[in-house]
Order: structure tokens, then C-alpha cells, then sequence
């Protein structure tokens, strides 16, 4: 009981996945898991609204609220659902939401397309070579799944939007060009 109170005591301090982690195994080892888990992910949901409700002289205005914490957590657990909730729900960051769509690919290719066009853009407004290619990455990912959905027209049509969005940025533009090529050769 004392290991759980002091890991509860760093949960609180500091709510994040590997204190989670932290608990599981804990309160594992003590049999009370459910409940605790269910207290956890409620603490959890106080701190997304705190701090998209916290306002400063910085921040103005309340944000939308972030829901990375919920996604890891829901990722870790192997619960694709409920990561896809926290995900639509509102802000995260772009490494979860690749790694849903990552895992959502082939049980759900619709969503995992949805999860993927969310992310590029503003990968490519971020304005480096390197982020550039990484957006490519993603692009030839969708193009993948799009072709199995026999959705090679829309990849076709999304490809020419993104040319259009980003046609002042040329090293962009070179790659996404590469990417036409190819699917143009497969066809």
C-alpha cells in the first residue's frame, strides 16, 4: 500500500506514460489495477483541461486542449480506439498520431489515410529539407495505402493539392514531383 501511495504521490507530481507504466506494475503486483487505472486516466483528464484552461500574460486565451499523454497511454495499451478518440479530440503531437496511423494501416487503411494527410502539412510548413522528406515519407505511405484502396485518383488529386498549397516551396515541390513520377510509372 505504501508503494502505492508513493507512486501515486509521482503520478500526481508528474502525470506522464512511464509513471502510468509505474502504476500498472504496482498496483498490478497488488491486484488493484482496474480501479487504479480508471483513477489514473480520470487525473489524467483534469490535467488535459487544467492546462488547456490555464491562461497566462503569454497565452491569452484558452487552448485547445492536448491530448498526447491520452494517445501514448491508449497507444501502450494496445486500445487503437481509444487513441483514436483522444486523437480527434483535440491537439497532439505528430510522432503519436504517425504512430496510430502506423498501426491503424492495416485493420483501418481509411483512418490511418485520415491520420496521415492531418500530419504532412504542417510537417511541410515547418520549412527544412529535413522535414521535407519526411513529409515525402508519409506521402508515399499514403500513396501505398490509397492504391490498395484502389484510390489512385484521389491520391492523384491530393498530390496536385499539395502542389498547389506548397508550390512556393521548391525543394518541396522536387521531391512531391518524385513522388508523381514514380506513381505515374506504376500505373
Amino acid at each position: 500500500d505504501e508503494a502505492l501511495q508513493l507512486t501515486w504521490v509521482q503520478f500526481e507530481e508528474r502525470p506522464g506514460l512511464e509513471t502510468f507504466k509505474k502504476l500498472n506494475v504496482v498496483s498490478g503486483k497488488l491486484g488493484v489495477w482496474p480501479a487504479q487505472r480508471e483513477r489514473a486516466l480520470a487525473k489524467v483528464a483534469d490535467a488535459i483541461a487544467s492546462e488547456a484552461a490555464t491562461t497566462s500574460r503569454w497565452k491569452p486565451k484558452p487552448s485547445l486542449p492536448d491530448y498526447s499523454l491520452r494517445v501514448s497511454i491508449a497507444l501502450w495499451e494496445e486500445d487503437l480506439d481509444a487513441a483514436w478518440e483522444a486523437a480527434h479530440r483535440g491537439i497532439c503531437d505528430r510522432n503519436l498520431l504517425v504512430a496510430l496511423a502506423d498501426r491503424l494501416e492495416s485493420a483501418r487503411p481509411e483512418d490511418a489515410i485520415s491520420l496521415y494527410r492531418r500530419v504532412v502539412t504542417p510537417i511541410v510548413e515547418q520549412t527544412n529539407n529535413a522535414a521535407y522528406e519526411e513529409a515525402i515519407k508519409l506521402i508515399r505511405k499514403l500513396g501505398g495505402l490509397m492504391k490498395t484502396l484502389n484510390q489512385s485518383r484521389q491520391f492523384g488529386d491530393y498530390l496536385a493539392e499539395l502542389r498547389v498549397q506548397f508550390k512556393p516551396k521548391r525543394n518541396f515541390i522536387k521531391l512531391l514531383d518524385d513522388v508523381v513520377r514514380s506513381t505515374a510509372n506504376v500505373k
